[in-house]
């Protein structure tokens, strides 16, 4: 029974593992700033705040994906869940799920409120595949890469009629809604 102990840790089960993780979850809120923001404002989350929780939470030994391996052995449910929605869970009670299942709920949600032009429909699609590529989506991520090369937040900014931090917040708050 190696695999068992290596797998999770100080902790004989599956069970007793996740039970642990939301034990730390429950007790440490005002220990860690990104882990109050994902519990009570999941849109204050920064890049540097979620590479920050992974990092202390992989040091207490409660890797992303050995979690979803208890879940598994747990619920007999191979839910490909981020960080996130595990502590939500722990925390809130949220139901786990996909985190990509959340994203495109989101999206879905978003292009039925507007009458969206053709270009702010196609940017919609690329700012879903960067969150469920990246989980976050602050300034930092508009600095780099593809969207530093079509022109970053101000060419986006301008694309969504200024009122693009208005859209990140509906995503944020949409894969978090009860409804997603």
């Amino acid at each position: 029974m190696v695999s068992v102990k290596s797998l999770y840790g100080d902790y004989d089960t599956p069970q007793d593992f996740l039970e642990a993780f939301d034990e730390l979850v429950q007790r440490s809120p005002n220990t860690q700033p990104a882990l109050q923001a994902v519990i009570n404002r999941p849109r204050d989350l920064t890049r540097k705040g979620l590479v920050e929780l992974q990092e202390w939470f992989d040091r207490q030994h409660f890797e992303e994906s050995s979690l979803r391996s208890a879940w598994k052995a747990t619920r007999n449910q191979d839910i490909a869940a981020r960080l996130i929605g595990h502590i939500r869970r722990a925390a809130v009670g949220d139901a786990l799920k996909p985190f990509d299942e959340r994203v495109d709920h989101a999206l879905t949600r978003i292009k039925a409120e507007n009458d969206w032009s053709d270009e702010q429909l196609s940017w919609l699609d690329r700012l879903a595949q960067a969150l469920k590529e990246k989980v976050v989506l602050d300034d930092d991520v508009f600095k780099t890469g593809n969207f530093h090369r079509r022109g970053g937040k101000p060419m986006l900014q301008r694309t969504f009629d200024d009122n693009l931090d208005s859209v990140l917040d509906k995503f944020s708050d949409y894969i978090w809604d009860e409804l997603a």
